[in-house]
């Protein structure tokens, strides 16, 4: 993963409660202090440019909190990729990160771990573990496969378990 650069201290500050990070002196000429750093990207997560070099700004946030360099993996407990306030950061895995996502955009069921078995003419549960899926059943309803998902996830992605 990208390594946040130490001298970037001396540039940006972070508001622990508000998850913003604010200029402390000019690193560009468009840039004044006291200046909320960043813009959120294309993907939905704030990118803060810093030394022709753009950086996640939880990234940053971990680095200037700590004072180490972030994890591999940071998770955004809520799934709110712009909301870097130190509460809703946490460390994880690659596999932890991918449990909190939310229900994919091709969704048709209206429900995470819940689509169509067109063979059977029934709704299909299932659940992913470290990139590998798991079936949890066949159901008459949605709701019926989606009760079954949260289930299961609670008993495997306890925490990060995202409905």
């Amino acid at each position: 993963m990208q390594q946040i650069p130490h001298e970037i201290k001396e540039y940006l500050s972070y508001d622990s409660s508000t998850g913003e990070l604010t200029w402390l002196q000019k690193s560009a000429c468009n840039i004044n202090i006291g200046d909320v750093a960043g813009s959120i990207g294309g993907n939905g997560y704030t990118q803060v440019k810093f030394k022709y070099r753009k950086y996640s700004a939880h990234r940053v946030a971990w680095f200037l909190y700590t004072g180490k360099q972030p994890p591999d993996f940071i998770d955004h407990k809520n799934g709110n990729k712009s909301d870097n306030t130190w509460d809703n950061l946490r460390e994880a895995t690659r596999s932890q990160n991918q449990q909190n996502k939310g229900k994919p955009c091709t969704n048709i069921s209206g429900y995470k771990g819940v689509s169509w078995y067109k063979k059977s003419n029934k709704w299909k549960a299932y659940i992913t573990l470290d990139s590998k899926q798991y079936h949890l059943g066949l159901f008459g309803t949605p709701e019926e496969a989606y009760k079954a998902y949260c289930v299961a996830a609670d008993k495997l992605h306890k925490q990060f378990a995202n409905y």
